[in-house]
């Protein structure tokens, strides 16, 4: 099943820090665009799949080299509305392929289909590609075709 929600620490880990408390204090210090839901489970705070999609941006830009108070502009271009659409379809199949493109110029695509984002890349410079599916273990399409 593929879940809706996450907590502070799932988030965290995605982004690449040791712990929660420093993930936190990044996001406020440089003011990131992570928010979490007004409600709370167990002493946490509960966030969507935009939140997670950019906790993983965040988490491949560190991995480049990129410090935190640098990321904005990336996790600016994560549109929340087109990932809530997408988490949607993709939760509904159970498995398949989930990709994110987002660019430093505010452009984004999400895609189930690998050959949207390879169209997209095209129009776009300084391109960071993520495949969430595999960040989240979902088994691969060729076990959707498989099953047909």
């Amino acid at each position: 099943m593929i879940r809706k929600t996450f907590n502070t620490r799932t988030l965290a880990q995605a982004a690449g820090y040791n712990t929660a408390q420093l993930f936190l204090s990044d996001v406020t210090r440089y003011d990131l665009p992570i928010v979490s839901h007004s409600r709370r489970f167990s002493r946490d705070n509960v966030y969507g799949p935009t939140e997670l999609c950019r906790a993983l941006v965040l988490g491949r830009l560190r991995n480049l080299g990129f410090p935190a108070s640098r990321a904005l502009p990336y996790l600016n271009a994560v549109d929340g509305v087109a990932v809530e659409d997408a988490w949607q379809r993709f939760a509904a199949n159970q498995c398949g392929e989930l990709w994110l493109a987002v660019a430093a110029d505010g452009s984004s695509v999400i895609s189930e289909e690998r050959s949207a984002i390879t169209e997209a890349l095209a129009d776009m410079r300084d391109v960071l590609v993520i495949d969430l599916a595999a960040a989240l273990g979902v088994p691969a399409t060729t076990s959707l075709k498989e099953a047909a």
